[in-house]
């Protein structure tokens, strides 16, 4: 039997067993069991004259396997650390992490650190942080990739209170950030530090300040927003009116931005009789430079993702 689009198939339920985080994982796991139980009968009692091959017997096993998988790692995603029983909101501490970014916000920087070990005040046992958000005032020349040790005041993020209020702690652990700290002091503890992302930040910059240098500070801070995906430097006057006439997703970083720029330099790659291949793989590179550039958003992460499929597609002959 042959199956068109089976990863389509296979995704949507990965998808489905995220989507039932909030009934439960026993629950996922008995319905995976009785899916995986019904699929069984249906390949040791095969219908009359039905031939389907051991591909087609793994496609389907895949259903509930992928079921739970999705509900274990969004879980895994959501589950609060082990250090949260130790403190109700805020708990002075120190954090020691790798440097993954850094953003300027002219009076602070807020840094963002990675593999991280947390120490606190009550307490000598170590706890593993994925990602920590640091705010501080000391706007030292710290590099992508070191090695910092973090002293000051943890908090946890906010949990929303009400129906359909924004939820401060779901956000950032969807993008696995755990706390943030507003930092008295830090300390250099490895100066090791990576070329390529410390050169991208570098430019990114560079590129803010000559925005900054040669327009008002109001444009200045739209095109840093629409090109640059730093939505902090946006005037607040100038958001508001954005938001206000439904135009604001102009702002953020998504498939109209990595479209215009992904496949015009892939068109240009094409004018200048580049060879499929060597074109396809420069201009993913180019894209995935942009996305890092402009901080990974949810949107740029999508945008990137489906842009790759449409060229992978044409390099080995498929349909977008």
């Amino acid at each position: 039997m042959i199956i068109k689009r089976p990863l389509v198939w296979l995704l949507l339920a990965y998808t489905a067993g995220m989507g039932l985080y909030q009934v439960g994982l026993k629950f996922v796991i008995l319905a995976a069991i009785i899916l995986a139980a019904i699929i069984t009968k249906y390949i040791c009692f095969p219908w009359k004259d039905k031939k389907n091959t051991l591909k087609y017997h793994l496609f389907l096993y895949g259903f509930p396997f992928l079921l739970l998988l999705g509900q274990v790692r969004l879980n895994q995603q959501i589950t609060s650390p082990p250090i949260n029983n130790f403190f109700e909101d805020k708990i002075n501490g120190t954090i020691k992490g790798q440097l993954e970014s850094i953003s300027d916000r002219g009076s602070y920087i807020i840094l963002t650190l990675k593999n991280n070990m947390i120490t606190i005040s009550l307490s000598d046992q170590q706890f593993y942080s994925s990602k920590v958000t640091v705010y501080s005032s000391h706007k030292n020349s710290y590099k992508i990739g070191n090695i910092l040790l973090v002293s000051g005041q943890i908090t946890k993020f906010k949990q929303a209170t009400n129906p359909g209020q924004f939820d401060e702690q779901l956000y950032n652990r969807m993008s696995n950030i755990d706390y943030k700290i507003t930092a008295d002091a830090i300390s250099l503890m490895d100066s090791e530090y990576s070329k390529v992302y410390q050169g991208i930040y570098n430019y990114k910059y560079k590129v803010i300040h000559t925005f900054y240098g040669i327009l008002p500070e109001k444009d200045a801070g739209i095109l840093s927003a629409m090109i640059l995906g730093e939505s902090e430097l946006l005037d607040e006057e100038m958001k508001e009116l954005y938001q206000k006439n439904g135009i604001s997703h102009i702002l953020a970083i998504s498939g109209l931005h990595i479209s215009i720029l992904g496949l015009s330099f892939y068109q240009l790659l094409s004018k200048l009789r580049i060879p499929l291949l060597p074109a396809t793989l420069l201009s993913i590179g180019f894209i995935l430079v942009y996305g890092i550039l402009t901080n990974f958003s949810v949107s740029t992460n999508r945008s990137i993702v489906m842009l790759v499929v449409m060229m992978i597609a044409k390099v080995v002959g498929r349909t977008y």
